[in-house]
């Protein structure tokens, strides 16, 4: 996608950026590597892989993975899941080692050093070896459920947590290291293939396998045999467990002193500093760390401990009863939290301290006594001393220090009080001043604090927040009464990926803010009757987020033609993909020029004419070869009716496509619509006949041009009729059966005597010795005119397959003195001389011998099982 639009000769070079990214990280990852490894020859055939898809077919070389597809449809419909593998392929190939090394610690730190002795020469497991059970799996799909739950700036955390845990259970069970396919990436993949499945759609590919579908279904129907997955046979220890979610009073108890003791730290620092500890003391009892002990959640409980310290003047409601318990007895017992905060430091890693007890007490609390002392208001009648005395100080000071003094109080006001602070609070000042000390190595008097706060602050509601925040706040009001008067038209949803972009300007004039992440920060504590879903989905707390449905109503609504860009402009909320990938794929949304699109609803056609279009187009089908009527004459039947006139009038101006797009969905009751042909509902289309037609007008054909014929009348290909009346004489093109001249006495003895001496042979074995094969006159033999060959012209031998294949030849040669041979009969036959004892192995062998076309076969599992015992019985086991 970087390269498609320059100029082909710019190409190599890139491609051999990737070429040596691609061996450096193999390298990095102890590959051994040769010159073939990711050359630049291997990654352009690559790149003509994704050209085929991404031009449909048009131009590149076929034959592209089905991964590839997959991901080249995620590039088209899910940016964001596609820029989240992205960033994380990145971050894996410029820094590899160092991620591997310290994820090699902390899963490394809970395997015991006799296990990890025993199983050190044991060699990684292989992608192709890799499956994941069905314990990962059900993992995976509570993951899926937990994310659609919490914010998404707290899904990275939770989904690098769930990597650790699923390789600490691999390991446990399998004993083998499964790391790299741990990865942020893996999980992403699968988080993907739960959301098509909910939204009932389909991605192929081993990402979307049948485990996956019955595992997720199986939590919606079957809850508890969901569990015993989870938890097999109530042996919970078997997995990873997370921690409780309530927190223990030591946790608490550490989080109380951190709270009152900030000693000028920077929360921040504080908040991770306390995150590590809360991860050893999480391994010491045998959990892993869970979504309550992220840095997020222990910011909100930090608040809501300080709402209990402050007795309700700051911080945030929601503590629970072990919180205020824990407070209660900081406040009132002393010397009983002192003890338990020893006891919390011991468990929690923290460095023991001389007396711990002697740094717990806030500035207003009286240790001498059970009662916290009465914090006194600030007086506001100052003796005229003391006013004189503080003005006569202030008036000393230079206009240049007076300015740098303020800023240094609003530099602390910005980054640690962006909800105000209150004057008349001791131990706010003793907090401020501690910060102003850490910061400039200066003291402040409390008489000089209050002064320069209040000049660079204003009252709300009890607390002093800075003069520039009533400007931001303002704006913020502006902002959510436009969210509002979105909602107000019926729109369901806000992406907030949308919202700093469209607000750019404002927000970096009025706001002062130039980080998207410092915005929401400030977003979020105005947003209380919002939620945000794991989507991004900014929504009222009553509403569900439906943007696919706002997409088409506004398109329908409009009631004429409406451009990308306009639609951009007035759906400034949803991102563009989004918008795109609904119009695309919405039936009543038709294509009327380039990057221009209509609702069906808005067509001009009345309903007493379309009843006169009904009629037309019914008489033209009864008179029309297999009641088949061509998509051209059925525009010119319909514009020749003298009843139609008005209908020619105000349509001539769309093409054939659009009007047969719009007509065919106005009358989807009545009629079968196909980019070519026209048929009724209750008639099948005669594909057979169509494909017969093609084939009498021509006397040969290429590949390319069935496939555009194919993708033309929207059926797959017949390859059953086209081996009917053509010879395919290699991969690329088809002649005539008229033009071969086959020798079939011959060729069929030379067979019989040095090809198949038994009952049936593959065609992959025999196309190695084509060459030696009776001469057929003009063409050279392939295993493509071998196929056609045993298909329509040999006497003594059959083929029979699976199916034809567009990209390779296959299937097998029977006998046909050889009795009824059933397909199943040969494949089982094939696997009892050989050694397969898996599927997987199984599926691979039947491909590589072209047997089958894919890696998939019905029944193999019962196959493969009779052909055990068979095997069994020829060895006499």
């Amino acid at each position: 996608m970087k390269i498609k639009a320059r100029p082909k000769s710019e190409w190599q070079a890139e491609i051999r950026k990737l070429s040596d990214l691609y061996r450096k990280y193999a390298v990095l990852r102890g590959i051994e590597i040769d010159d073939q490894y990711r050359n630049m020859a291997g990654i352009n055939m690559q790149i003509q892989d994704c050209v085929y898809i991404a031009t449909g077919g048009r131009n590149g070389l076929s034959g592209g993975a089905a991964w590839m597809r997959n991901f080249m449809e995620l590039y088209d419909t899910d940016q964001e899941a596609f820029q989240l593998m992205l960033r994380e392929a990145e971050k894996r190939m410029d820094v590899q080692d160092e991620i591997e090394q310290r994820c090699a610690v902390e899963i490394d730190a809970s395997m015991s050093t006799d296990t990890l002795e025993v199983n050190k020469d044991a060699s990684e497991v292989s992608l192709e070896d890799f499956v994941w059970d069905k314990h990962e799996t059900a993992q995976m799909v509570e993951l899926y459920y937990a994310l659609r739950e919490v914010d998404v700036s707290e899904w990275d955390e939770m989904m690098r947590q769930e990597c650790m845990a699923l390789e600490k259970y691999h390991w446990e069970k399998y004993k083998s290291k499964a790391r790299q396919f741990f990865t942020m990436t893996d999980l992403a993949m699968k988080i993907y293939g739960f959301k098509m499945l909910e939204t009932g759609q389909g991605i192929e590919g081993q990402d979307y396998s049948t485990l996956d579908k019955e595992i997720f279904q199986m939590r919606k129907e079957n809850k508890h045999a969901f569990e015993n997955i989870i938890y097999p046979d109530n042996k919970k220890e078997l997995m990873p467990v997370t921690m409780e979610r309530q927190w223990d009073d030591y946790e608490i108890a550490r989080l109380t002193y951190e709270c009152v003791n900030l000693k000028g730290n920077s929360i921040v620092t504080i908040i991770k500093d306390f995150h590590k500890h809360l991860k050893k003391y999480a391994s010491s009892l045998g959990y892993v760390m869970d979504i309550t002990r992220s840095m997020g959640a222990i910011n909100r409980h930090a608040l809501e401990i300080d709402y209990l310290l402050t007795d309700g003047h700051r911080g945030k409601k929601g503590a629970t009863k072990s919180d205020k318990n824990i407070v209660s007895m900081y406040k009132y017992r002393n010397r009983e939290f002192g003890f338990l905060l020893e006891e919390a430091n011991k468990r929690l890693g923290y460095e023991t301290e001389d007396n711990p007890r002697e740094d717990i007490n806030l500035s207003w609390y009286d240790e001498n006594s059970s009662n916290i002392e009465e914090v006194k208001e600030i007086i506001s009648d100052y003796k005229e001393s003391e006013k004189s005395e503080i003005k006569s100080e202030f008036l000393a000071i230079s206009k240049s220090e007076k300015d740098n003094t303020e800023e240094k109080y609003r530099v602390i006001m910005e980054e640690e009080y962006p909800n105000g602070i209150r004057l008349n609070s001791k131990l706010d000042f003793f907090r401020f001043a501690g910060l102003f000390k850490e910061k400039y190595g200066d003291d402040i008097s409390r008489d000089m604090f209050v002064m320069n706060i209040t000049m660079i602050t204003y009252e709300d509601d009890g607390r002093r927040k800075l003069k520039n925040n009533q400007e931001q706040n303002e704006f913020i009001d502006i902002l959510l009464n436009d969210f509002e008067a979105i909602y107000a038209k019926g729109f369901s949803c806000i992406y907030n990926c949308c919202v700093f972009p469209h607000y750019k300007h404002e927000i970096e004039h009025q706001m002062q803010i130039y980080s998207e992440d410092e915005f929401w920060s400030i977003m979020k504590r105005s947003m209380h009757r919002y939620h945000v879903n794991g989507f991004g989905h900014i929504t009222p707390k009553e509403f569900s987020a439906n943007p696919d449905e706002d997409v088409r109503r506004y398109i329908s609504d409009v009631q004429k033609e409406i451009t990308y860009d306009e639609l951009e402009q007035d759906l400034w909320f949803i991102p563009i993909d989004k918008i795109k990938q609904v119009v695309r794929s919405t039936p009543s949304i038709i294509n009327t020029a380039t990057n221009t699109y209509m609702s069906i609803a808005a067509f001009p056609i009345t309903t007493e004419e379309l009843n006169k279009v009904r009629v037309v187009i019914k008489n033209a089908i009864v008179t029309a070869p297999a009641r088949q009527l061509q998509a051209e004459e059925c525009r010119r039947q319909i514009y020749c009716d003298s009843e139609c006139k008005s209908v020619k009038i105000n349509t001539e101006m769309f093409s054939t496509t659009c009007f047969q797009k719009a007509i065919g969905y106005l009358l989807r009751d009545d009629f079968n619509f196909t980019p070519k042909f026209v048929t009724p509902k209750n008639v099948e289309m005669d594909t057979g006949k169509m494909y017969r037609e093609f084939c009498d007008n021509r006397d040969q054909f290429t590949l390319e041009e069935l496939k555009e014929f194919s993708k033309e009348i929207n059926t797959p290909i017949r390859h059953d009729i086209i081996h009917d009346t053509m010879v395919r004489i290699d991969k690329e093109n088809f002649v005539k059966d008229s033009f071969v001249v086959f020798d079939s006495k011959k060729i069929d003895a030379f067979i019989e005597e040095n090809i198949c001496t038994g009952k049936y042979m593959s065609l992959k074995k025999i196309s190695s010795l084509v060459s030696n094969f009776p001469s057929v006159e003009n063409y050279r033999w392939t295993g493509y005119l071998l196929e056609s060959y045993i298909y329509s012209y040999s006497e003594k031998y059959e083929l029979l397959n699976s199916s034809f294949s567009e990209n390779d030849f296959n299937g097998v040669m029977i006998r046909r003195d050889a009795g009824k041979i059933e397909y199943d009969d040969i494949i089982m036959d094939v696997l009892v001389h050989k050694e397969c004892n898996t599927e997987e192995e199984a599926l691979n062998e039947l491909k590589e011998d072209g047997y089958i076309t894919r890696a998939n076969y019905k029944g193999i599992n019962r196959i493969l099982e009779n052909a055990k015992i068979k095997r069994s019985k020829l060895k006499g086991e």
